[in-house]
């Protein structure tokens, strides 16, 4: 009796040590000072056609939509894959944002996705992330709204492309 007394003693011993090396462990990990990864802050969280068009965007809808920048995919989409596509089906979706949320005030559920397209998008890589992202707003039902050359465009014409994706989403 004594030495199953003592035998769960040593093993409780045993399991705090590891819990204390293990938790020691987790925080040099987190804290260590002389981690490989260097981070600094950036001055900005848009460029700033992105700032400006963020701006006037809010002014355009005049509170009718709360507008978010830059949200991922995965916040809009879930992913229903099964079997062996399910980690493949997030993969797409994991890392890619739009440009621009526009949303119900009330209910913040997302309403259109919009895109600022540069000359980034003009590449073959470009395409090929822009067809992915056209790919699953569709499939989710989220109008897509595309802008180039915002700086040319009026309110007017940008009211124009939310009327014009709001009718063919309808249709």
């Amino acid at each position: 009796m004594e030495s199953m007394l003592f035998l769960g003693f040593v093993v409780v011993i045993i399991a705090i040590v590891v819990a204390i090396k293990s938790k020691v462990s987790r925080e040099s990990v987190v804290l260590a000072p002389h981690s490989p990864y260097k981070y600094v802050h950036k001055p900005y969280i848009m460029t700033a056609s992105e700032a400006a068009f963020y701006k006037r965007l809010q002014d355009i809808t005049q509170g009718r939509y709360v507008v978010f920048p830059q949200i991922h995919l995965s916040s809009l989409a879930t992913n229903m894959t099964l079997g062996n596509y399910r980690k493949a089906g997030f993969q797409r979706i994991n890392r890619r944002s739009v440009d621009y949320i526009l949303a119900d005030p009330e209910t913040l559920q997302a309403v259109y996705a919009v895109e600022l397209d540069d000359r980034t998008h003009d590449t073959e890589k470009g395409r090929a992330v822009d067809a992915l992202k056209t790919e699953i707003l569709q499939q989710i039902g989220l109008p897509l709204v595309r802008f180039r050359d915002v700086q040319a465009m009026n309110d007017q014409d940008i009211i124009h492309a939310f009327e014009t994706a709001h009718k063919q989403g309808v249709e």
